[in-house]
C-alpha cells in the first residue's frame, strides 16, 4: 500500500478521490476489516485523498468503521436510512434525464406525461436497477419508445415482493417478465426467442460444477412464448458431454 498509493500520491500532490466498490465480497476472516485496517494507519500520511467505500454492513465492515484510526475521520451513510422521498426524487430525475434524451433523439414532443413518470417511480419503489432496465428496455432503437412505454405501463400486477417494496407491481420480476413478452411478441420471431431460451437453459445445464436450480421453470418459459415457441423440455436439450454433471432440474418436463 505504501508504494502503491501513499508514495505515488504524495509524489504527486493531486487531491484525489479513491472508489473501492463492493468492500463485502472481499473475502476476509479478520474481526475488523483489514482492508480498512490498513487504511486507518495509512489515512494520516496522505490528507489530500479521500476514499469512497461501498459495501453490506456485514459484521467485519462495522467493526473496521469502529477502529480507532478510523472511527473519528470515517463518515458512515446508511443508505437504507435516506428519506424515501430523496430516493423517489432521486429515481425521478433519473427517468426524467435519460427520457429527455432519448425523446430529443426521436423527435418525441411532451413525452413522458408526468402521470407516467409517477406510476414508473412508483413501480421503482427506490431500486435503481428496476429503473435503469425499464430504460434500456424503452430506449431501443427498432420500436417505438412511447409504444414500448405504454405496454409496459400496461402490463399486469404482480403479488411477488422485490426486496422492500411495498407497492403494487414494483418488483424485477414482473418487470423481466412483461419485457419478455413483448420482445416475444414485437420484436422477433418466438422461434428464434425460443432458441434463445433454449441455448440459455442447456448452457446453465452443462456447467459441471453447477448444482443450483434454474432460475425459473421451464413450464413458465413455455408458456410465456405461446405454443409456437420451441418447447423446453430435457428430451429437446442438446446432449451433455460424456462424465459431465446433469443439474438436479434437468428432468423438470
Amino acid at each position: 500500500m505504501n508504494k502503491l498509493i501513499v508514495q505515488p500520491l504524495n509524489q504527486s500532490s493531486i487531491s484525489t478521490v479513491i472508489v473501492i466498490d463492493a468492500l463485502d465480497e472481499c473475502e476476509d476472516d479478520e474481526p475488523a476489516s483489514a482492508i480498512l485496517s490498513v487504511l486507518g494507519r495509512l489515512i494520516s500520511e496522505i490528507p489530500k485523498v479521500k476514499f469512497f467505500l461501498t459495501g453490506r454492513p456485514e459484521r467485519h465492515i462495522r467493526g473496521g468503521f469502529r477502529l480507532p484510526l478510523l472511527v473519528n475521520v470515517a463518515d458512515v451513510f446508511v443508505l437504507h436510512e435516506v428519506d424515501p422521498c430523496q430516493v423517489r426524487s432521486d429515481v425521478r430525475l433519473f427517468f426524467r434525464h435519460n427520457f429527455s434524451k432519448l425523446a430529443g433523439r426521436r423527435g418525441l414532443d411532451d413525452w413522458p406525461t408526468e402521470q407516467q413518470l409517477d406510476v414508473l417511480c412508483d413501480r421503482a419503489a427506490g431500486l435503481f436497477v428496476y429503473a435503469a432496465a425499464t430504460v434500456k428496455f424503452i430506449d431501443n432503437q427498432n420500436n417505438n419508445p412511447r409504444r414500448r412505454l405504454d405496454l409496459l405501463l400496461q402490463s399486469p400486477e404482480n403479488s411477488a415482493r422485490e426486496g422492500k417494496a411495498k407497492l403494487k407491481n414494483t418488483t424485477l420480476d414482473s418487470l423481466y417478465s412483461s419485457i419478455l413478452h413483448r420482445l416475444s411478441a414485437m420484436t422477433i420471431p418466438r422461434t428464434i426467442l425460443g432458441s434463445v431460451l433454449s441455448l440459455v437453459l442447456w448452457s446453465w445445464l452443462r456447467i459441471p460444477f453447477l448444482h443450483l436450480p434454474l432460475p425459473c421453470s421451464w413450464v413458465a418459459i413455455s408458456k410465456m412464448c405461446s405454443h409456437s415457441c420451441h418447447r423446453f423440455t430435457p428430451s429437446s436439450l442438446p446432449p451433455h458431454p460424456p462424465g459431465g454433471c446433469r443439474s438436479p432440474c434437468s428432468t423438470i418436463p
